[in-house]
């Protein structure tokens, strides 16, 4: 599979999702007369100009439906047992975050301890696994969600209303 590299292109007042493969970038940047090496190198750098991050879209789902050998809960309380421990999950990103706070105020959290990072993507990482969950029993996959929230998203930046309350800005 080719990976795909995604970013977002801001053309005035419009803002357009972009996705392209690194056979794309160096279409665009990629120079001849220069080694495949250099060529990567000039890949690289302009897809981190953009910002662009690598799309995992059918790992996802793939993850998403291995979480089904770990599942296991009283299936008819499935909702509400996800939706527990989802939030329970969080709260405990959120006083990881919260004790950063406290003990290290000035510390950008890329500049954690590797061990601090681990213990912290774990923690993101049971959110993840409820998140996928919950999406598996009510017949969604992660993809359409991620898709659905990308596109209200950005519709709400199209219009200027990305800030502000209300979930119908």
């Amino acid at each position: 599979m080719t990976p795909k590299y995604r970013y977002v292109e801001n053309l005035g007042s419009i803002s357009l999702p972009i996705t392209i493969t690194r056979l794309d970038a160096l279409r665009m940047v990629g120079d001849p007369s220069k080694t495949e090496e250099e060529n990567n190198t000039l890949v690289d750098n302009y897809l981190k100009s953009k910002n662009a991050m690598r799309i995992y879209d059918a790992s996802f789902n793939e993850y998403q439906i291995d979480t089904r050998m770990t599942a296991i809960y009283p299936k008819s309380q499935a909702h509400s047992y996800l939706a527990l421990g989802l939030a329970s999950e969080a709260g405990e990103v959120a006083g990881k975050l919260k004790k950063v706070i406290r003990d290290y105020s000035n510390t950008p959290l890329d500049q954690m301890t590797p061990e601090w990072k681990k213990e912290y993507l774990s923690e993101l990482g049971d959110v993840l696994w409820y998140l996928a969950r919950i999406s598996d029993e009510l017949g969604v996959s992660l993809s359409e969600i991620a898709e659905a929230n990308i596109s209200k998203l950005f519709d709400r930046l199209n219009r200027n209303k990305i800030q502000g309350n209300g979930d119908n800005r």
